[in-house]
């Protein structure tokens, strides 16, 4: 009689262990790459997102004016707009990296806690241009919105805009 065992040797467990180890390695590496890209896309989308409602914001603000000034000094200066309906006055500024409105409601907040709004230091957030008459004064907005890393070099994303507007 023959003896048939029917159970596997030490050299096959240790190449299935092998082969098993690798694939485990492969998809954990597949993993943490797309989760880096999910997070990369996201701060991405943040940092465009606050940058389109800051100038929409702005843009508004300053069409919306009968008259505008700005005060303080460069490169963060204060924008402040006299609306044609009530007469009533709002300013624009940056407060520890935040851009906010402040008006007869109050201060709000524009961009959001987890994005710095600045801007270069060559540049002044806001300038009038005098234009000749009879055209009406226009803004300039040099905006710089960057993403609140926190340290993580993987996700600095900053974007810059500059926008100009005219009074209505």
């Amino acid at each position: 009689m023959k003896n048939h065992n029917k159970g596997i040797s030490l050299l096959e467990l240790i190449i299935y262990v092998a082969i098993f180890s690798v694939i485990i390695l492969v998809m954990s590496e597949i993993f943490f790459i797309s989760i880096k890209g999910k997070d990369l896309a996201s701060v991405r989308f943040e940092v465009s997102q606050n940058m389109r409602f800051a100038t929409e914001k702005i843009r508004q603000a300053v069409f919306d004016a009968s008259a505008i000034n700005v005060s303080g000094a460069c490169p963060l200066n204060v924008l402040s707009a006299t609306s044609t309906i009530g007469g009533a006055t709002s300013s624009i500024f940056i407060d520890n990296g935040i851009l906010k409105i402040s008006g007869a409601n109050g201060v709000e907040s524009i961009t959001s806690e987890s994005v710095i709004a600045t801007t270069t230091p060559a540049d002044c957030l806001f300038t009038i241009i005098s234009n000749p008459q009879p055209a009406k004064a226009t803004l300039q907005t040099k905006l710089k919105i960057v993403y609140n890393s926190q340290g993580r070099s993987d996700l600095d994303v900053a974007e810059s805009q500059q926008i100009t507007v005219s009074l209505r």
